[in-house]
């Protein structure tokens, strides 16, 4: 009979440090295993490589045809900007449907059980600690951990590490709103195992055109060319040239409607995406892209294309980047330091070197979104109609990552693919939004309405809908307080959102005593 799983000649080793060693072993239908050993053994290492959340250096992993295997981390930090309750974290990395129990699938068959029979624990792990230098399960643990059973549609194993019991992390909560653990404590009684455990000793010590029209130019060697025109900017009530339609309803200005089309269309997108960037914190993320596509505006100019094109390319290739650098160890801020104030430095330089009229930036640093035309308005609905096609089909891999890389790898799911997924989304929306908030403030509005929607929603579903709905109120908002200050778009925009905040804010802590 073919083993559920076996490990044959596993090494693994972080940099220098040799932490498993020629492993080989098999768990066959019906076992339940322990694996003991010291601090440092590399028992979690062990585990994670069989649920495929880390690869072997040496070595291979074979499992049955359709086996699943459950896994629940040693550690499990859900992040306080992240709204979840017991129910939506056990629908994870799938939703379950409801009536169905929760629990896992010991060491079982690969036919899987079916009835109440399947739903009963069948097995108890208890693995030790580990605190080896490489290792990632490193911290001591007073407690043990426990293996939990359950239904699974086609038999699998389950290997545990444990949380603490009745210590759930931070940010899980039941229906009620008290903290809730992901998993009970369950006990187990001996003749619920199905044969005698079987031991595993380990050996100690091993161990992103158009970004808004300048106003100005200038050449180096000739004084002022004069401005360039510009679309009328209107002036409170009587500067908006309003229209009577058949109705008596009164319509504002193409270029205002457009406006407001350009600005809902981005707010959704950066609602959207901003909750993610929130949950991960990602905000220096997104500042290193906007401040790099400076330089994606001086090659627009400089070689003729139009500079959404530019500016998309080099904030995708920045993307890209850092997405490879921090992939190899490498310090994700010191990367992202290195090449976003690299990027704005080069492309500052190039544009005062480029030949012909001197552009004035500050269209591009703080955008200019009532100079947006209907290709920009279509562009910028295409890319958000994208964004939020790409997002929803993939939401359970970039929810699910968020939370634990190592529940997504166990799920079946790759986390390095919706990490990357995410930073080429968030280039994308810095090219199409440099023309309605600039580079200088697309962040805001990434932050600033998801953060809002946190004091608003009890599910993660719940607080992109309410971050989309604020971030489309403050890009309407916004436009309406530009037209009567006769100041900005994009700063009035950021500033209707930072109202927004303020008022979810203290709500929340007076709703909460």
């Amino acid at each position: 009979m073919m083993a559920l799983i076996a490990a044959e000649g596993l090494d693994v080793r972080f940099g220098r440090q040799q932490v498993l060693f020629d492993v080989s072993l098999k768990i066959e239908t019906g076992e339940i295993v322990t694996i003991v050993g010291p601090n440092g053994s590399g028992k979690s290492t062990l585990l994670r490589c069989l649920i495929g959340a880390q690869r072997p250096t040496k070595g291979r992993i074979l499992k049955a045809a359709g086996l699943k295997v459950g896994y629940v981390p040693q550690k499990l930090h859900i992040d306080p900007t992240l709204p979840i309750t017991a129910r939506r974290f056990l629908d994870l990395p799938k939703r379950v449907p409801r009536g169905r129990g929760a629990g896992g699938a010991g060491a079982g068959g690969r036919g899987g059980a079916r009835g109440p029979a399947a739903r009963r624990p069948v097995g108890r792990a208890i693995p030790a600690g580990a605190a080896g230098a490489g290792d990632p399960g490193a911290a001591r643990r007073p407690d043990a951990g426990r293996a939990h059973a359950g239904s699974r549609p086609a038999g699998g194993g389950r290997l545990l590490p444990e949380p603490r019991a009745h210590s759930g992390p931070p940010g899980l909560r039941g229906p009620d709103g008290e903290p809730r653990p992901p998993c009970g404590d369950e006990r187990l009684r001996p003749r619920d195992l199905p044969q005698r455990p079987r031991l595993l000793r380990g050996a100690s010590g091993r161990g992103l055109g158009g970004a808004g029209l300048p106003r100005a130019v200038r050449h180096r060697d000739q004084g002022d060319l004069g401005a360039l025109p510009a679309p009328p900017r209107p002036r409170g009530p009587r500067g908006a040239s309003p229209s009577p339609s058949r109705g008596g309803v009164m319509l504002l200005d193409s270029f205002l409607l457009r406006a407001a089309l350009a600005g809902l269309g981005v707010a959704l997108a950066a609602g959207l995406l901003g909750c993610f960037v929130v949950w991960r914190r990602m905000a220096y993320f997104g500042d290193a892209t906007a401040h790099a596509s400076i330089l994606g505006v001086a090659l627009s100019l400089a070689i003729g294309v139009p500079v959404t094109l530019g500016v998309l390319l080099v904030a995708g290739a920045v993307a890209l980047l850092v997405f490879w650098l921090t992939d190899r160890s490498f310090a994700a801020d010191t990367a992202l330091g290195v090449i976003a104030h690299g990027a704005l430095g080069i492309g500052l330089f190039a544009v005062a070197l480029a030949p012909g009229p001197r552009v004035n930036l500050e269209g591009f640093l703080f955008g200019d979104v009532l100079t947006v035309g209907r290709a920009d308005l279509a562009l910028i609905w295409g890319a958000a109609t994208v964004a939020g096609l790409l997002v929803w089909r993939n939401w359970g891999l970039l929810l699910t990552s968020t939370l634990s890389p190592d529940l997504a790898r166990a799920g079946g799911m790759d986390p390095r693919r919706g990490a990357l997924l995410l930073s080429l989304l968030l280039a994308g929306l810095v090219a199409v939004a440099i023309q309605v908030v600039g580079a200088l403030l697309v962040t805001a509005l990434l932050i600033i309405p998801a953060a809002a929607a946190r004091g608003l929603a009890r599910t993660p579903e719940g607080m992109a809908l309410a971050a989309c709905g604020i971030g489309a109120g403050a890009a309407l908002g916004g436009l309406g307080l530009a037209v009567a200050a006769d100041a900005g778009v994009g700063p009035s925009t950021v500033t209707v959102a930072l109202l927004a905040f303020g008022l979810v804010t203290a709500a929340t802590r007076l709703r909460s005593g």
